[in-house]
């Protein structure tokens, strides 16, 4: 929970504060470690270059470090919805047509499910509904005519 918050925290203040303090603890976590090097007898190009080899790379260190301190899906999101509505604003008539013409499939299909769902898919409101039958007969005229009451008696 405490990692969400943080994330939360950073995700709205000190976002350059936040990379300025990266990027300083990786130098001083750098210059300890030539530091360390040459302690141990290095000479100081060769201790740097160990150093370097040690820590790995940069670029890494700093994509581990934004993920692990903001949330890159939310982001990805923000930046999507920027991007889309910068879209809408620069061609205005395209956005209108693409909307409606979404509008009009979304409301077909909801219309089309509805019907289908009531006659096909909803149970019927009967108990045992898989027991109901539908009766008919045959006259000369017409074929599955539903049985008059006078003749079912």
């Amino acid at each position: 929970m405490r990692e969400a918050w943080s994330k939360i925290r950073s995700l709205f203040w000190s976002r350059r504060n936040l990379s300025d303090e990266l990027r300083e603890d990786m130098e001083a976590h750098l210059h300890f470690l030539v530091e360390e090097n040459i302690d141990r007898g290095m000479q100081p190009e060769e201790a740097r270059l160990a150093a370097h080899r040690e820590f790995g790379n940069r670029s890494t260190v700093r994509e581990r470090a934004y993920t692990a301190w903001h949330f890159p899906s939310f982001e990805t999101i923000l930046q999507d919805i920027r991007y889309g509505v910068r879209g809408i604003f620069r061609a205005p008539a395209f956005a209108l047509v693409v909307i409606l013409t979404l509008a009009v499939g979304v409301g077909a299909n909801t219309a089309i499910f509805s019907a289908v769902y009531a006659v096909l898919i909803k149970p019927l409101p009967f108990p045992n509904g898989q027991r109901l039958v539908w009766m008919g007969e045959n006259v000369p005229k017409a074929d599955g005519v539903a049985v008059t009451c006078l003749n079912f008696q």
